[in-house]
């Protein structure tokens, strides 16, 4: 598995998993990966290699536990890496008509954000909380049961992933930047 260009440029990481010393699942303490980074580093820093090809080898593996660390910090690449290694072959669906439905009628009224009152615009904000909530939840519960349903996980991946663009998406409008190049 390749970590993605926007988190490891040129380094891959077959399995951040074992690259940090966990088994492969979904509930991870981010303290747990800080403390495994902190650990990994400690063996692989560059600075324990003053100069030739173990340095070089050390400053790859570095960047390649620091990418893995990216990797398992954030619960979408966590959860997609976790999609990597146990169905790698599967496809992802698109979102259904009334998931889609929903999102664009939230982003339509979140669209007018400017003539939003104080009110509104926190019951915005407290939707787009517990729905993305509730989206880690569901995640978590598919990879708790002895049988993982790839299919339901890579739906839920595809609906998480909307939740959040919708989430930059308000950010943008509520602090007032151009979405137009995003």
């Amino acid at each position: 598995m390749s970590a993605p260009s926007d988190v490891s440029g040129c380094f891959t990481v077959d399995d951040p998993f074992a690259l940090l010393g966990f088994l492969p699942k979904f509930d991870l303490k981010l303290g747990d990966i800080a403390n495994a980074q902190v650990r990994a580093l400690a063996k692989f820093h560059p600075d324990r290699h003053p100069e030739g090809v173990g340095r070089e080898l050390a400053v790859m593996q570095s960047a390649r536990i620091n990418a893995a660390t990216i990797i398992l910090m954030n619960p979408l690449l966590r959860v997609e890496a976790l999609v990597l290694l146990g169905d790698p072959s599967g496809k992802y669906a698109p979102l259904s008509p009334a998931q889609l439905c929903e999102l664009l009628e939230r982003r339509e009224s979140m669209e007018a954000c400017a003539t939003l009152s104080s009110v509104e615009k926190v019951e915005c904000d407290e939707w787009l909380r517990s729905t993305n909530q509730s989206s880690l939840e569901q995640l978590r519960s598919a990879f708790s049961s002895s049988t993982v349903d790839w299919v339901r996980v890579r739906s839920l991946i595809t609906y998480f992933r909307a939740l959040i663009r919708l989430s930059n998406e308000w950010a943008r409008l509520c602090t007032g930047r151009s979405t137009e190049n995003d």
